[in-house]
Protein backbone atom coordinates (compact mmCIF):
# COMPACT_ATOMS: atom_id res chain seq x y z
CA UNK A 1 0.00 0.00 0.00
CA UNK A 2 1.69 3.38 -1.20
CA UNK A 3 0.02 5.15 1.81
CA UNK A 4 2.76 3.14 3.99
CA UNK A 5 5.30 4.57 2.19
CA UNK A 6 4.84 8.59 3.71
CA UNK A 7 4.62 6.89 7.21
CA UNK A 8 7.62 6.96 8.98
CA UNK A 9 8.68 4.70 11.96
CA UNK A 10 7.50 5.91 15.71
CA UNK A 11 9.44 8.12 18.06
CA UNK A 12 9.23 7.03 21.54
CA UNK A 13 7.45 9.22 24.04
CA UNK A 14 10.80 9.54 25.88
CA UNK A 15 12.37 11.15 22.86
CA UNK A 16 10.09 13.34 21.17
CA UNK A 17 9.70 16.74 22.09
CA UNK A 18 6.33 17.55 21.23
CA UNK A 19 5.73 14.47 23.73
CA UNK A 20 7.86 16.30 26.87
CA UNK A 21 5.63 16.97 29.72
CA UNK A 22 5.48 20.58 29.54
CA UNK A 23 4.54 20.00 25.62
CA UNK A 24 1.55 17.92 26.66
CA UNK A 25 0.33 20.56 29.48
CA UNK A 26 0.35 23.13 26.67
CA UNK A 27 -0.82 21.46 23.67
CA UNK A 28 -2.80 18.53 24.01
CA UNK A 29 -5.83 19.10 25.80
CA UNK A 30 -7.35 15.61 24.86
CA UNK A 31 -4.72 14.67 28.07
CA UNK A 32 -3.38 17.12 30.37
CA UNK A 33 -5.17 20.46 30.04
CA UNK A 34 -3.83 23.52 28.62
CA UNK A 35 -1.95 25.31 31.53
CA UNK A 36 -4.48 27.80 32.41
CA UNK A 37 -2.18 30.98 32.33
CA UNK A 38 -0.92 29.90 28.55
CA UNK A 39 -4.72 29.85 27.72
CA UNK A 40 -6.04 32.93 28.94
CA UNK A 41 -2.95 35.03 27.42
CA UNK A 42 -3.86 33.13 24.38
CA UNK A 43 -7.37 34.31 24.14
CA UNK A 44 -5.82 38.00 25.13
CA UNK A 45 -3.58 38.12 22.21
CA UNK A 46 -5.78 36.46 19.75
CA UNK A 47 -6.77 40.14 18.08
CA UNK A 48 -3.41 40.95 17.65
CA UNK A 49 -2.14 37.62 15.78
CA UNK A 50 -4.17 39.09 12.87
CA UNK A 51 -2.30 42.08 12.44
CA UNK A 52 1.11 42.65 11.18
CA UNK A 53 2.76 43.16 14.55
CA UNK A 54 5.74 41.82 14.38
CA UNK A 55 7.20 43.94 11.14
CA UNK A 56 7.85 42.97 7.84
CA UNK A 57 10.90 41.13 6.27
CA UNK A 58 10.29 41.89 2.66
CA UNK A 59 9.70 45.60 3.32
CA UNK A 60 12.41 46.03 5.83
CA UNK A 61 10.30 46.83 8.75
CA UNK A 62 10.94 45.87 12.36
CA UNK A 63 7.36 45.79 14.78
CA UNK A 64 6.24 49.15 16.30
CA UNK A 65 6.69 48.48 19.67
CA UNK A 66 5.29 51.92 20.52
CA UNK A 67 1.95 51.03 19.29
CA UNK A 68 1.88 47.53 20.24
CA UNK A 69 2.37 48.53 23.76
CA UNK A 70 -0.38 50.73 23.61
CA UNK A 71 -2.47 47.89 22.21
CA UNK A 72 -1.48 45.89 25.10
CA UNK A 73 -2.11 48.29 27.04
CA UNK A 74 -5.98 48.96 26.27
CA UNK A 75 -7.09 45.39 26.73
CA UNK A 76 -4.61 45.19 29.98
CA UNK A 77 -1.80 43.00 29.16
CA UNK A 78 0.83 45.44 30.42
CA UNK A 79 1.30 47.94 33.55
CA UNK A 80 4.43 48.63 31.80
CA UNK A 81 5.29 52.94 32.47
CA UNK A 82 4.91 55.46 29.55
CA UNK A 83 8.55 56.06 30.37
CA UNK A 84 10.03 52.81 30.08
CA UNK A 85 10.98 51.12 26.39
CA UNK A 86 8.16 50.20 24.50
CA UNK A 87 9.82 47.04 23.93
CA UNK A 88 10.19 46.55 27.71
CA UNK A 89 6.29 46.49 27.76
CA UNK A 90 5.66 44.02 25.46
CA UNK A 91 8.14 41.55 27.26
CA UNK A 92 6.18 42.49 30.71
CA UNK A 93 3.07 41.30 28.54
CA UNK A 94 4.19 37.67 27.92
CA UNK A 95 6.41 37.22 31.32
CA UNK A 96 3.34 34.97 32.06
CA UNK A 97 4.79 32.31 29.88
CA UNK A 98 8.45 32.86 31.04
CA UNK A 99 8.44 29.22 33.37
CA UNK A 100 7.00 27.80 30.50
CA UNK A 101 9.38 29.36 28.11
CA UNK A 102 12.02 27.76 30.59
CA UNK A 103 10.70 24.28 30.60
CA UNK A 104 10.35 23.92 26.82
CA UNK A 105 14.23 25.00 26.32
CA UNK A 106 15.51 22.33 28.95
CA UNK A 107 13.19 19.55 27.52
CA UNK A 108 14.28 20.96 23.58
CA UNK A 109 17.71 20.41 24.91
CA UNK A 110 17.23 17.13 26.60
CA UNK A 111 15.72 15.75 22.77
CA UNK A 112 17.39 15.10 19.71
CA UNK A 113 16.86 17.94 17.04
CA UNK A 114 15.52 14.91 14.27
CA UNK A 115 12.86 13.33 17.66
CA UNK A 116 9.99 15.94 16.58
CA UNK A 117 6.56 14.62 15.80
CA UNK A 118 3.18 15.97 16.91
CA UNK A 119 1.62 12.71 15.87
CA UNK A 120 2.29 9.16 15.91
CA UNK A 121 2.52 7.50 11.98
CA UNK A 122 -1.03 5.20 13.37
CA UNK A 123 -3.04 8.57 14.42
CA UNK A 124 -1.91 10.19 11.34
CA UNK A 125 -3.52 7.50 9.03
CA UNK A 126 -6.47 7.28 11.09
CA UNK A 127 -7.19 10.97 10.99
CA UNK A 128 -6.57 11.00 6.80
CA UNK A 129 -9.67 8.86 6.32
CA UNK A 130 -12.09 11.11 4.32
CA UNK A 131 -14.19 12.62 7.10
CA UNK A 132 -11.96 12.39 10.09
CA UNK A 133 -11.05 15.32 12.24
CA UNK A 134 -7.25 16.30 12.90
CA UNK A 135 -6.30 13.36 15.90
CA UNK A 136 -8.66 15.00 18.94
CA UNK A 137 -5.82 15.77 21.14
CA UNK A 138 -4.12 18.18 19.24
CA UNK A 139 -4.19 22.10 19.13
CA UNK A 140 -2.59 23.38 16.55
CA UNK A 141 -3.68 26.85 17.33
CA UNK A 142 -1.95 26.68 20.75
CA UNK A 143 1.70 25.34 18.44
CA UNK A 144 0.92 28.40 16.61
CA UNK A 145 0.41 30.81 19.43
CA UNK A 146 3.36 29.55 21.28
CA UNK A 147 5.41 30.00 18.28
CA UNK A 148 4.04 33.90 17.24
CA UNK A 149 4.24 34.21 21.30
CA UNK A 150 8.12 33.06 21.20
CA UNK A 151 9.04 35.25 17.89
CA UNK A 152 7.39 38.55 19.34
CA UNK A 153 8.91 37.95 22.10
CA UNK A 154 12.60 37.38 20.68
CA UNK A 155 12.02 40.87 18.85
CA UNK A 156 11.16 42.70 22.18
CA UNK A 157 14.41 41.20 23.59
CA UNK A 158 16.97 42.57 20.77
CA UNK A 159 15.07 45.91 21.04
CA UNK A 160 16.19 46.22 24.45
CA UNK A 161 19.50 44.52 23.91
CA UNK A 162 18.53 41.10 26.18
CA UNK A 163 20.37 39.13 23.12
CA UNK A 164 20.73 35.82 24.22
CA UNK A 165 16.74 34.99 25.11
CA UNK A 166 16.40 36.49 21.90
CA UNK A 167 18.35 33.71 20.59
CA UNK A 168 17.06 31.16 22.60
CA UNK A 169 13.08 32.05 21.89
CA UNK A 170 13.81 32.04 18.11
CA UNK A 171 15.51 28.45 18.16
CA UNK A 172 12.75 27.57 20.26
CA UNK A 173 10.41 28.91 17.47
CA UNK A 174 12.66 27.21 14.66
CA UNK A 175 11.88 23.90 16.58
CA UNK A 176 8.18 23.95 16.87
CA UNK A 177 8.63 25.11 12.91
CA UNK A 178 10.63 21.64 12.66
CA UNK A 179 8.31 19.35 14.87
CA UNK A 180 4.96 20.48 11.99
CA UNK A 181 6.79 19.94 9.75
CA UNK A 182 8.39 16.77 10.13
CA UNK A 183 6.80 13.16 8.65
CA UNK A 184 3.80 12.31 9.11
CA UNK A 185 2.94 15.94 8.75
CA UNK A 186 -0.71 16.87 7.08
CA UNK A 187 -0.87 19.69 4.84
CA UNK A 188 -2.33 21.59 7.67
CA UNK A 189 0.77 20.87 9.88
CA UNK A 190 3.36 22.02 6.90
CA UNK A 191 1.45 25.22 6.55
CA UNK A 192 1.30 25.58 10.13
CA UNK A 193 5.17 24.88 10.49
CA UNK A 194 5.69 27.20 7.18
CA UNK A 195 3.87 29.75 8.97
CA UNK A 196 6.32 29.13 12.46
CA UNK A 197 9.69 29.49 9.99
CA UNK A 198 8.65 32.81 8.94
CA UNK A 199 7.69 33.85 12.63
CA UNK A 200 11.03 33.06 13.33
CA UNK A 201 13.18 34.33 10.40
CA UNK A 202 12.15 37.97 11.43
CA UNK A 203 14.01 38.13 14.84
CA UNK A 204 16.92 36.47 12.77
CA UNK A 205 16.96 39.63 10.32
CA UNK A 206 15.89 42.20 12.79
CA UNK A 207 19.17 41.17 14.33
CA UNK A 208 21.72 40.91 10.91
CA UNK A 209 19.97 44.25 10.20
CA UNK A 210 21.25 45.65 13.52
CA UNK A 211 24.16 43.17 13.94
CA UNK A 212 23.32 42.19 17.37
CA UNK A 213 24.06 38.41 16.44
CA UNK A 214 27.51 37.00 17.43
CA UNK A 215 28.99 34.22 14.52
CA UNK A 216 27.41 31.53 16.82
CA UNK A 217 24.53 32.54 17.16
CA UNK A 218 24.28 33.26 13.73
CA UNK A 219 25.56 29.29 12.87
CA UNK A 220 23.22 27.87 15.06
CA UNK A 221 20.47 29.45 12.92
CA UNK A 222 21.44 28.18 9.61
CA UNK A 223 21.94 24.59 11.03
CA UNK A 224 18.63 24.72 12.26
CA UNK A 225 17.19 26.11 8.86
CA UNK A 226 19.11 23.65 6.84
CA UNK A 227 16.52 21.20 8.66
CA UNK A 228 13.75 22.44 7.10
CA UNK A 229 12.80 21.79 3.42
CA UNK A 230 9.22 23.58 2.82
CA UNK A 231 8.84 23.07 -1.21
CA UNK A 232 9.77 18.67 -0.08
CA UNK A 233 7.61 18.42 3.15
CA UNK A 234 4.84 20.15 1.02
CA UNK A 235 5.16 17.63 -1.66
CA UNK A 236 5.32 14.84 0.80
CA UNK A 237 1.91 16.26 3.06
CA UNK A 238 0.17 16.12 -0.45
CA UNK A 239 1.08 12.85 -1.64
CA UNK A 240 0.24 11.34 1.41
CA UNK A 241 -3.24 12.61 1.56
CA UNK A 242 -3.70 11.75 -2.00
CA UNK A 243 -2.76 8.24 -1.19
CA UNK A 244 -4.37 7.86 2.12
CA UNK A 245 -7.69 9.45 0.08
CA UNK A 246 -7.22 7.00 -2.65
CA UNK A 247 -6.96 3.56 -0.37
CA UNK A 248 -9.60 4.15 1.77
CA UNK A 249 -11.86 4.65 -1.65
CA UNK A 250 -10.91 1.48 -2.85
CA UNK A 251 -11.04 -0.18 0.59
CA UNK A 252 -14.67 1.35 1.64
CA UNK A 253 -18.10 0.04 1.34
CA UNK A 254 -20.04 2.11 -0.82
CA UNK A 255 -22.64 3.00 1.77
CA UNK A 256 -19.44 4.50 3.86
CA UNK A 257 -18.16 6.41 1.13
CA UNK A 258 -21.58 7.91 0.64
CA UNK A 259 -21.42 9.40 4.06
CA UNK A 260 -18.02 11.61 2.89
CA UNK A 261 -18.59 12.17 -0.88
CA UNK A 262 -22.42 13.83 -1.06
CA UNK A 263 -24.29 12.61 -4.63
CA UNK A 264 -25.06 16.09 -5.38
CA UNK A 265 -21.69 17.09 -4.63
CA UNK A 266 -20.13 14.99 -7.17
CA UNK A 267 -22.53 15.26 -9.63
CA UNK A 268 -23.37 11.55 -9.94
CA UNK A 269 -26.15 9.54 -8.13
CA UNK A 270 -25.68 7.37 -5.47
CA UNK A 271 -25.38 3.93 -7.47
CA UNK A 272 -21.80 3.80 -9.17
CA UNK A 273 -19.87 3.50 -5.41
CA UNK A 274 -21.24 0.32 -5.48
CA UNK A 275 -18.87 -0.47 -8.53
CA UNK A 276 -15.67 -0.96 -8.00
CA UNK A 277 -14.56 -0.26 -11.37
CA UNK A 278 -15.88 3.54 -11.45
CA UNK A 279 -14.14 3.63 -8.46
CA UNK A 280 -10.52 2.57 -9.71
CA UNK A 281 -11.36 5.19 -12.81
CA UNK A 282 -12.14 7.78 -10.54
CA UNK A 283 -8.67 7.32 -8.74
CA UNK A 284 -6.45 7.18 -12.04
CA UNK A 285 -7.80 10.23 -13.01
CA UNK A 286 -7.18 11.86 -10.12
CA UNK A 287 -3.59 11.00 -9.27
CA UNK A 288 -3.19 11.87 -13.00
CA UNK A 289 -4.57 15.23 -12.54
CA UNK A 290 -3.03 15.49 -9.02
CA UNK A 291 0.98 15.09 -10.70
CA UNK A 292 0.16 17.32 -13.55
CA UNK A 293 -2.08 19.91 -12.28
CA UNK A 294 -1.76 20.12 -8.45
CA UNK A 295 1.82 19.15 -7.48
CA UNK A 296 3.54 19.55 -11.21
CA UNK A 297 4.43 23.10 -10.29
CA UNK A 298 6.55 21.93 -7.21
CA UNK A 299 10.50 20.52 -7.67
CA UNK A 300 11.19 19.15 -4.28
CA UNK A 301 14.65 17.55 -5.25
CA UNK A 302 15.77 21.37 -6.55
CA UNK A 303 13.99 23.37 -3.75
CA UNK A 304 11.96 25.00 -6.43
CA UNK A 305 8.16 26.30 -7.27
CA UNK A 306 7.52 26.80 -10.98
CA UNK A 307 4.46 29.89 -10.85
CA UNK A 308 3.70 29.41 -13.98
CA UNK A 309 2.73 25.86 -13.89
CA UNK A 310 0.60 26.45 -10.81
CA UNK A 311 -1.01 29.12 -12.78
CA UNK A 312 -1.83 26.44 -15.49
CA UNK A 313 -2.72 23.85 -13.37
CA UNK A 314 -4.91 26.21 -11.68
CA UNK A 315 -6.77 26.80 -14.66
CA UNK A 316 -7.01 22.91 -15.59
CA UNK A 317 -8.62 22.36 -11.75
CA UNK A 318 -11.02 24.93 -12.56
CA UNK A 319 -12.03 22.91 -16.18
CA UNK A 320 -12.61 19.69 -14.40
CA UNK A 321 -14.84 21.42 -11.77
CA UNK A 322 -17.06 22.44 -14.03
CA UNK A 323 -16.96 18.75 -16.19
CA UNK A 324 -19.71 16.76 -16.49
CA UNK A 325 -17.74 13.01 -16.77
CA UNK A 326 -18.72 10.47 -14.73
CA UNK A 327 -15.12 9.74 -13.94
CA UNK A 328 -13.98 13.05 -12.53
CA UNK A 329 -16.62 13.20 -9.64
CA UNK A 330 -13.86 12.82 -6.99
CA UNK A 331 -12.21 15.40 -8.99
CA UNK A 332 -14.83 17.68 -8.67
CA UNK A 333 -15.13 16.86 -4.82
CA UNK A 334 -11.61 17.23 -3.83
CA UNK A 335 -11.22 20.92 -5.63
CA UNK A 336 -14.26 22.20 -5.96
CA UNK A 337 -11.91 25.66 -4.90
CA UNK A 338 -8.81 25.65 -7.78
CA UNK A 339 -7.67 28.60 -6.24
CA UNK A 340 -6.56 26.78 -3.15
CA UNK A 341 -3.59 24.44 -4.79
CA UNK A 342 -1.94 27.81 -6.01
CA UNK A 343 -2.69 29.54 -2.86
CA UNK A 344 -0.70 26.32 -1.17
CA UNK A 345 2.24 26.83 -3.65
CA UNK A 346 2.58 30.21 -3.40
CA UNK A 347 2.86 30.06 0.54
CA UNK A 348 4.71 27.14 -0.25
CA UNK A 349 7.64 29.05 -2.32
CA UNK A 350 7.59 32.09 0.39
CA UNK A 351 8.68 29.96 2.98
CA UNK A 352 11.32 28.23 0.73
CA UNK A 353 12.60 31.30 -0.22
CA UNK A 354 12.33 32.95 3.27
CA UNK A 355 14.29 30.07 4.35
CA UNK A 356 17.42 30.61 1.78
CA UNK A 357 17.50 34.06 1.93
CA UNK A 358 17.94 33.86 6.01
CA UNK A 359 20.55 31.22 5.60
CA UNK A 360 21.94 33.33 3.66
CA UNK A 361 21.44 36.65 5.24
CA UNK A 362 23.51 34.82 8.01
CA UNK A 363 26.37 33.82 6.00
CA UNK A 364 26.23 37.69 4.62
CA UNK A 365 26.60 38.94 8.42
CA UNK A 366 29.09 36.10 9.73
CA UNK A 367 31.23 37.53 6.32
CA UNK A 368 31.05 41.37 7.56
CA UNK A 369 31.40 40.34 10.92
CA UNK A 370 35.07 38.50 9.81
CA UNK A 371 35.95 40.73 7.00
CA UNK A 372 34.41 44.54 8.21
CA UNK A 373 32.01 44.71 5.24
CA UNK A 374 30.39 42.58 3.03
CA UNK A 375 31.65 40.51 -0.12
CA UNK A 376 31.27 41.86 -3.79
CA UNK A 377 29.72 38.82 -4.85
CA UNK A 378 28.22 35.69 -3.14
CA UNK A 379 30.37 33.04 -4.34
CA UNK A 380 32.65 34.57 -2.01
CA UNK A 381 29.99 32.89 1.09
CA UNK A 382 30.49 29.61 -0.48
CA UNK A 383 32.66 27.04 1.79
CA UNK A 384 33.12 28.39 4.97
CA UNK A 385 30.02 30.58 4.81
CA UNK A 386 27.40 28.91 2.90
CA UNK A 387 27.58 24.92 3.01
CA UNK A 388 26.27 25.34 -0.82
CA UNK A 389 25.43 27.61 -2.82
CA UNK A 390 22.39 29.78 -2.84
CA UNK A 391 19.17 28.95 -5.16
CA UNK A 392 16.30 30.98 -5.88
CA UNK A 393 13.02 29.25 -5.36
CA UNK A 394 11.59 30.81 -8.43
CA UNK A 395 13.96 29.84 -11.36
CA UNK A 396 16.57 27.84 -9.48
CA UNK A 397 19.15 30.56 -10.14
CA UNK A 398 21.29 31.96 -7.22
CA UNK A 399 19.67 34.67 -5.06
CA UNK A 400 20.60 38.03 -6.55
CA UNK A 401 22.68 39.95 -4.67
CA UNK A 402 22.90 43.66 -5.20
CA UNK A 403 25.95 45.34 -3.37
CA UNK A 404 25.16 49.12 -2.86
CA UNK A 405 27.41 52.07 -2.59
CA UNK A 406 26.68 52.65 0.82
CA UNK A 407 28.08 48.98 1.57
CA UNK A 408 24.27 47.60 2.44
CA UNK A 409 23.06 45.28 0.14
CA UNK A 410 19.51 43.69 -1.14
CA UNK A 411 19.30 40.11 -1.62
CA UNK A 412 15.96 38.88 -3.52
CA UNK A 413 14.34 36.49 -5.15
CA UNK A 414 12.59 37.15 -8.45
CA UNK A 415 9.16 35.91 -6.84
CA UNK A 416 5.56 35.52 -7.73
CA UNK A 417 5.50 37.04 -11.58
CA UNK A 418 8.61 35.72 -12.45
CA UNK A 419 10.48 38.86 -13.36
CA UNK A 420 13.69 40.35 -11.99
CA UNK A 421 12.63 44.03 -10.66
CA UNK A 422 15.42 44.80 -9.68
CA UNK A 423 14.70 44.23 -6.08
CA UNK A 424 12.12 46.42 -5.19
CA UNK A 425 9.13 44.34 -3.66
CA UNK A 426 5.41 45.15 -4.58
CA UNK A 427 4.40 48.01 -2.56
CA UNK A 428 1.45 47.03 -1.56
CA UNK A 429 3.14 44.35 0.00
CA UNK A 430 1.41 41.73 -2.43
CA UNK A 431 3.64 38.58 -3.17
CA UNK A 432 1.87 37.74 -6.51
CA UNK A 433 4.47 40.84 -7.77
CA UNK A 434 7.70 42.58 -7.17
CA UNK A 435 11.10 40.86 -5.66
CA UNK A 436 10.65 39.01 -2.37
CA UNK A 437 13.52 40.63 -0.60
CA UNK A 438 16.09 40.61 2.24
CA UNK A 439 17.29 44.03 3.50
CA UNK A 440 20.79 44.64 4.88
CA UNK A 441 19.42 47.11 7.19
CA UNK A 442 16.03 48.73 8.58
CA UNK A 443 13.91 50.29 6.07
CA UNK A 444 11.62 51.84 8.09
Amino acid sequence: MEVMAYLPPPIPDRLNFFKAPIMKDLLYPGGNAPSATFAALRKKFVYLQGNRVLGNIGAGQTADFSALRNELEKRGLTADSKGAQPAAGVVAALEPLRGMILDLRAAAAQRPLEANSIVSPEQRLAALRPGSPQPPDLSLDSVFFLGWALALRAQAELAIGDIDDASADTIMTLRLARGNMSPPATVLGVLVGNALLGLAAQPIWQGCANHQWNAAQLVHFQDLMETLNPVADYDRSVRLRRAATSYFLMQMPGRDIRTFYRPQDMGVPRWPWALRGWREQNVIRSWNAFEKDVIGCLDPAAGCVRPSRAEEGARQLALIARSSSPYDALLRVSYQRPSIPINFAMGTAQSENIREEAITGCALERFRLARGAYPDTLDALTGKYLPHPTHDVIDGRPLRYLLDADGSFKLYSIGWNERDDGGVPDPKGSPASGDWVWFSKVMR
